[in-house]
């Protein structure tokens, strides 16, 4: 779950946060579920970033001798 607020709460815990539009948002630091989560697409997001070490397999079907 993000939060909104127009000030970065402090006094808590924030496990990450992010300033756009003078509006922050942020994952509280208490939120294990939404820290996971977040983890998760951090995770899916580098694998797709990542360039293949292999060229893609392109499949050809032989017709004839």
């Amino acid at each position: 779950m993000i939060e909104v607020d127009d000030h970065l709460p402090t006094g808590e815990p924030i496990y990450a946060a992010y300033c756009y539009n003078n509006k922050w948002y942020y994952i509280n630091g208490d939120d294990d579920v939404s820290q996971k989560n977040f983890h998760l697409l951090s995770l899916f997001m580098t694998m797709m970033a990542a360039p293949p070490q292999t060229p893609p397999l392109t499949p050809t079907i032989n017709v004839g001798g």
